[in-house]
This record gives structure tokens, C-alpha cells and sequence, in this order.
């Protein structure tokens, strides 16, 4: 997710970053963050409603748009390349943890 200091991609924090609301409030996000008891269902579905509102935002906006924050300085081009980067890490720590499980390497 990629917050102002270039941590991650959230739809709260790209809304904010590129405009679309002044304040968190303005964003509808759910009220709470994910519980260790919540279910696979629950989990896919918090899930994808975080990709659509991401997506509804990259939507409306050129990759040259900038963040509107202060302190910060990026574009959404930055930010999409920021995920696929993030996203390549997390699948190549996918490859390690299912290699030391059962020796198969990913292609």
C-alpha cells in the first residue's frame, strides 16, 4: 500500500493522496481491520472491495496526477510501479516459503 511516507497502496490513502476526499471520513472504508477470527469469505470480500475502491480511484485519474499532500512528493505512476514492485516481492517470498516446504521451484 503506498501512504505518504511510501509505505503501501490503500484506497484511503490514494483517495487522499490524489484529491478525491479531504479527510479519511470522506472514504468509505470498513470500520474495522481484519480479526484473526474472521472468515476466509469475510477476508475475500474485505479483499476485493479494497481492490475496487483502489481501482475506482486509478479510474479516475491520469498516472501523471500528484499526490496532494504537503510533505510528499509522487505520482500515481509512482504509486502503481511502487505495487507491482511490492506485489513481485511478495510473490518471489511465496516461491522461498513453498521451495522450503516442498523443494519445487517456481519457473
Amino acid at each position: 500500500m503506498l501512504t505518504a511516507d511510501g509505505a503501501g497502496l490503500r484506497a484511503e490513502d490514494v483517495c487522499l493522496a490524489l484529491g478525491v476526499g479531504t479527510e479519511p471520513e470522506d472514504v468509505d472504508l470498513p470500520d474495522r481491520p481484519l480479526n484473526p477470527e474472521d472468515s476466509l469469505a469475510e477476508i475475500l470480500e474485505a479483499y476485493q472491495a479494497e481492490c475496487a475502491r483502489s481501482s475506482a480511484v486509478v479510474a479516475g485519474a491520469a498516472l501523471d496526477d500528484r499526490a496532494r499532500a504537503a510533505d510528499v512528493s509522487f505520482t500515481l505512476r509512482d504509486a502503481l510501479a511502487h505495487t507491482i514492485q511490492e506485489t513481485a516481492r511478495h510473490c518471489g517470498h511465496l516461491d522461498l516459503l513453498r521451495e522450503s516446504i516442498d523443494g519445487q521451484a517456481g519457473e
